[in-house]
């Protein structure tokens, strides 16, 4: 009988610890930080505790989003070094933030170390999905949906719970531009952008027949749950991210399929859909009031100080200015704050100091932070193997709700959105092609699950 030492890629307590691991992470996305960091802390012992880099660099070279994600790590190691190739002023002489103790100038070590930990799901997630590819099975898939959609579900009850309790109040905040109170603590835009993917996520097992009839109940009731409070809690994030994802997923059955009948349920879907939401959600319609109001603010030359779209649009505008006096070598990431507070400084904007807002805009942020390099990555990383992609449709969601997302908010600058994307893009592209059994020879999909 042949001995597995513990440091072999083949060893079984990998793959018992690479679902443990996923399982902590599904709960700590939903619940806690602190799980969310004891997940990665176990992937990252999954990764990089073996004995053979050999098979690990080929198993990388394998799986298309792979290397683009730990290239992207490598490149926010090296992002300390980025100030002095871009030629602008750097370090305590550079700027002031308007955030930090007036006159106390930014850490810009303490700034890069701290992205660094942010980034660190870029590293330990690609080392341990590609060193175990198709390592868990289709039973482990699904307790892995449950835990996830399960939970945001049970988040998504309090909510409406707090919603109905406290409408007025509710409403109100939402007319001032400020966040739905999610009884977790969770960032709204976050948590809506969770929802958006457990949606898809929880309808693949509702669509795919060949499960139990229980389990396909079961997730049919998340789906409708995570449905109601994507629209109840109102985030423009999770909103834009959902709908742009469906429209993007359905379009895909239509060229699988090419079938007159689908393509006519398709576009009443997304247009019937949407609208009567609308009328349905009271929370949602004053969404839409305060974003026509946040809009002409900005449009009249207003002050802008309590306007989220606004001061958006105002950082994109800065962020633009930046970037065209450094475009291809970025100007580092501990050095991209100081640089639009002095931008920020030129502006005309009428906003109170302190309410300035950075890039919002994952795409702006990597390419401020990192030049033409680290947007190419980024790229890279959402669009390489197009056709690899494609064949894998809840993989394909999943790209779409984050690349939607990350047009109108950073997403990998929170340890949440960093570590939802590098795990999700990992557990969806190393298993085996997406496909129901039925359906296997055509190629068409209806968002079913992975299989073993």
């Amino acid at each position: 009988m042949t001995r597995i030492s513990l440091l072999d890629p083949s060893a079984p307590w990998r793959r018992y610890a690479l679902f443990a691991a996923c399982l902590l992470a599904m709960l700590g996305l939903c619940l806690s930080v602190a799980l969310l960091s004891l997940s990665f802390g176990l992937l990252a012992v999954v990764g990089i505790v073996h004995s053979d880099w050999l098979h690990l660099w080929r198993r990388l070279r394998m799986t298309p989003q792979a290397l683009p994600l730990l290239l992207l790590f490598l490149l926010c190691l090296v992002g300390i070094c980025y100030p002095a190739l871009s030629g602008l002023p750097t370090g305590k002489g550079a700027a002031t933030a308007p955030h930090a103790t007036a006159g106390a100038p930014i850490d810009t070590l303490g700034v890069w170390l701290d992205e660094l930990r942010i980034k660190l799901p870029l590293l330990f997630a690609p080392l341990a999905f590609a060193l175990l590819p198709g390592a868990l099975t289709a039973r482990q898939l699904r307790w892995l949906a449950l835990a996830y959609c399960g939970t945001l579900s049970g988040v998504g009850v309090g909510n409406l719970i707090r919603y109905v309790r406290h409408k007025d109040e509710i409403d109100a905040l939402i007319l001032q531009s400020k966040e739905f109170p999610v009884v977790t603590g969770m960032f709204h835009i976050y948590f809506s952008l969770l929802v958006a993917f457990g949606i898809f996520w929880a309808a693949g097992y509702l669509l795919d027949k060949a499960q139990p009839r229980l389990w396909r109940w079961l997730f049919g009731g998340f789906t409708l749950i995570l449905f109601v409070n994507l629209h109840v809690v109102a985030a423009r994030t999770g909103l834009a991210a959902f709908w742009g994802t469906l429209g993007i997923v359905l379009l895909r059955e239509l060229l699988l399929r090419r079938k007159f009948w689908l393509a006519v349920g398709a576009v009443l879907l997304l247009a019937v859909v949407p609208v009567a939401a609308f009328y349905g959600s009271a929370s949602l319609q004053k969404r839409w009031q305060n974003t026509r109001t946040d809009i002409a603010a900005w449009e009249q030359g207003k002050d802008i100080t309590h306007w989220s779209v606004s001061r958006r649009l105002a950082a994109w505008e800065t962020a633009l200015l930046v970037g065209a006096r450094s475009p291809w070598v970025g100007v580092g990431p501990a050095n991209l704050e100081l640089a639009m507070d002095a931008q920020y400084a030129r502006m005309p904007y009428h906003i109170a100091p302190g309410y300035q807002v950075y890039t919002h805009n994952q795409y702006l942020e990597t390419w401020l932070a990192y030049g033409v390099p680290g947007i190419l990555l980024l790229l890279w990383a959402l669009l390489g193997g197009l056709r690899y992609i494609a064949r894998r449709p809840l993989l394909l969601a999943m790209i779409c709700t984050t690349g939607i997302a990350m047009l109108v908010e950073a997403i990998l600058e929170r340890q949440i959105g960093v570590s939802f994307f590098a795990l999700f893009i990992m557990l969806l592209a190393s298993g085996p092609a997406i496909l129901p059994r039925q359906t296997q020879t055509t190629g068409a999909s209806v968002l079913p699950q992975n299989r073993s």
